[in-house]
């Protein structure tokens, strides 16, 4: 246990070196109160005395600092606390996303999990997220580790949404079966705020690849409804013990109810003469159609959340493994995709295209009905058909 945590310790030193320079000499009794890092430990309206004196080695002292000064660089918010669930350190980035310049934070005597609602609202849901939270700190065999989505209050009291994953950073090297010593919590901003401005951003470049298609703005209105719909019905379905979608909750569900709309952005970068043929598409001109997949897919690469990309890329993939473009079956496909592959066939057949007449809702709801388990996932066929009154009235409610 001893030569594997020096291990570890060595090769996160070699690890950092190069990106903070070189480390000065470090007293062998060195702690981290002797640190010249050691303010950084506690919040600025703070003074030195509750520190981290219990950590006295030479290693652990080294790592903690270069740990400090790599952290202390990213624009990622960061925090560390202690097995006591008790703030030490957080970064700049953190700062900007959490507090409000000129407000004093309680952090001597509030532990981390305060700080957010989803643990310390006060109802029976965020107690049992808090006992959660842990017994996953404490449990070896999940790595001493959290990951999950919580909300509060950042910056003038306005609500943040984010991811957080917990993992621990420095054990008792004395007591192997002891709990770790310090964990570091990074926080991936999914704020409202944020998420708009993201959103907006993209939006843009949907916006463009519309103009070189017939598709509308309803179009993608509609399939982001059809796809609410659809993720809604699959969660009463887990609700009732399915375990196929175990998956779906309610943040698949904000976010299958935006994202859906970007599964055609990659056609931005298909030729008009393709996408505006009246007519049947030749051979060559469906495999330059066919890559608008792909090409989605890199343009939504750089969207935080990886449903964009999932939904963009497969959104023609079959049940069967006849779709493109990998030929993906069952459930290999991923979920959104799958979903989204019912929203957007069942609004373009009920929509007129160039080279087709709109289909009656009747003969949509068979086209579909009979694709279950050749072109689409029979389970969601299954929800549709149940929820089949509703998709009509919103494809009226916003037919072009």
């Amino acid at each position: 246990m001893n030569n594997k945590y020096h291990e570890d310790l060595a090769e996160f030193l070699d690890m950092v070196s190069d990106e903070i320079g070189t480390l000065e000499e470090v007293p062998e009794n060195l702690t981290l109160n002797d640190s010249p890092h050691e303010q950084q430990f506690l919040p600025d309206e703070y003074s030195s005395t509750d520190n981290l004196d219990f950590i006295r080695d030479k290693a652990s002292a080294r790592y903690i600092q270069c740990l400090l000064k790599a952290r202390e660089k990213a624009d990622i918010p960061q925090i560390i606390f202690d097995t006591s669930l008790k703030i030490r350190w957080r970064n700049t980035a953190y700062r900007r996303f959490r507090e409000t310049p000129g407000l004093l934070y309680d952090y001597k005597n509030r532990t981390f999990e305060d700080f957010f609602t989803t643990f310390s609202a006060g109802n029976e849901e965020c107690s049992k997220e808090r006992q959660k939270l842990f017994a996953s700190l404490k449990d070896p065999s999940g790595g001493y580790s959290w990951q999950g989505p919580v909300e509060g209050t950042g910056p003038n009291l306005k609500l943040i949404k984010a991811r957080l994953s917990i993992s621990p950073i420095l054990f008792d090297k004395t007591d192997p079966e002891a709990p770790p010593l310090l964990y570091i919590a990074v926080l991936d901003d999914f704020s409202s705020m944020y998420k708009e401005l993201l959103h907006s951003s993209f939006l843009s470049i949907l916006k463009a690849s519309l103009l070189k298609d017939e598709d509308t703005g309803n179009h993608i209105q509609r399939v982001n409804i059809f796809s609410r719909l659809l993720a809604e019905a699959l969660m009463q379905r887990k609700s009732l013990g399915d375990v196929r979608w175990i998956d779906i909750d309610q943040n698949f569900i904000d976010d299958i109810g935006v994202l859906a709309a970007f599964h055609d952005v990659g056609k931005i970068g298909t030729s008009e003469s393709i996408l505006q043929k009246n007519g049947k598409l030749n051979k060559q001109e469906w495999e330059v159609m066919k890559e608008h997949t792909t090409n989605g897919a890199l343009i939504m690469a750089s969207y935080p959340n990886p449903m964009a990309q999932e939904i963009a890329r497969s959104h023609h993939e079959k049940w069967d493994g006849s779709g493109y473009p990998f030929g993906l079956s069952n459930t290999e496909i991923p979920l959104a995709g799958r979903i989204v592959a019912v929203a957007d066939v069942y609004d373009a057949l009920r929509t007129k295209r160039p080279y087709k007449e709109a289909y009656t809702e009747e003969e949509t709801f068979r086209n579909i009905k009979e694709g279950a388990g050749t072109h689409f996932d029979p389970g969601i066929v299954e929800v549709f058909e149940e929820i089949r009154e509703e998709f009509n009235q919103a494809f009226q409610e916003l037919a072009d």
